[in-house]
């Protein structure tokens, strides 16, 4: 279980992933490589000058580039782009401490899933560090509100995850999902899952200059009649992924979280809004 870690993680060894921004349509480059206890996740942009670091905390969240992706960053021209599969992995496998360096604007999206990234790391191994790991525990329910967005956190000896989602599609409509997270359940239920979007969002996402990279080798899309893409890898593929997008922000927080999360119809600008309330009652 993860919340039976008692001591902080770290990667055996270096592993680089090559692929293309689902955003950007840029190629880039992505290296994991181990840190000491205590460093936490950080990105390095080793394309900029200096190869500036940026830390992965709520602190370093960019609002303005949080439609269809999270991005962190320095500012807004030192920053890095749809993080949250690879700080999903992060939160799945328990891996406390790394460096991510990327000679892009942007993680590869892969096959669309977390699923190569966590492969990866499992194959490289995580290895236990000389320090305790630090979880964050609850001492009363956390409630976000705003209609017809709602989460809600309760304290809980274990992390758990509970997402309720609906749209105005035949083939998907309501759908609901929980889930226990450990790095088994992480590997077996959740990283798989793809990114999705619908087919009437595809030309506005477009004309936005988002998904310049996007294409079905990474992603699913859902019409009214049929899904493009499939086969479908669950039945209930959709809502899996907005929990592996709801687990690599809830990294965010910075230490491990014992919390049974419960969000409805939420997406990365309200997950962001509901954590930093998380944040202030949960104190230094």
């Amino acid at each position: 279980m993860l919340s039976d870690l008692p001591a902080q993680q770290t990667l055996a060894g270096e592993i680089e992933l090559t692929g293309v921004g689902v955003h950007s349509g840029q190629p880039a480059r992505l290296r994991f490589l181990p840190a000491e206890a205590d460093t936490g996740l950080r990105f390095r942009r080793v394309d900029l000058p200096g190869a500036p670091a940026i830390p992965v905390t709520l602190d370093h969240i960019l609002a303005s580039q949080l439609d269809r992706r999270t991005t962190l960053g320095l500012d807004e021209t030192i920053c890095v782009g749809m993080v949250e599969h690879l700080l999903a992995v992060c939160v799945g496998l328990g891996l406390d401490n790394a460096i991510f360096e990327l000679d892009g604007v942007e993680v590869p999206i892969l096959d669309g899933s977390a699923e190569p990234m966590a492969r990866a790391c499992l194959d490289c191994g995580l290895v236990a560090l000389d320090r305790p790991r630090r979880y964050i525990e609850l001492q009363r329910p956390v409630v976000y509100d705003r209609f017809p967005v709602q989460m809600v956190a309760l304290p809980s000896p274990t992390l758990r995850a509970t997402y309720f989602l609906e749209y105005d599609n035949p083939l998907v409509e309501t759908q609901a999902g929980h889930f226990e997270i450990t790095p088994e359940s992480f590997l077996r239920e959740l990283a798989p899952a793809r990114t999705f979007c619908f087919e009437d969002e595809v030309e506005p996402l477009r004309a936005a200059g988002l998904i310049r990279g996007g294409d079905l080798s990474c992603a699913i899309v859902i019409c009214q009649d049929r899904i493009l893409g499939g086969p479908l890898r669950f039945p209930d593929e959709v809502v899996r992924h907005k929990v592996v997008d709801l687990l690599g922000d809830l990294c965010l927080l910075g230490r491990p979280l014992r919390a049974h999360i419960t969000a409805w119809r939420a997406g990365h600008a309200r997950h962001i809004e509901f954590l930093n309330m998380l944040k202030e009652a949960i104190g230094p």
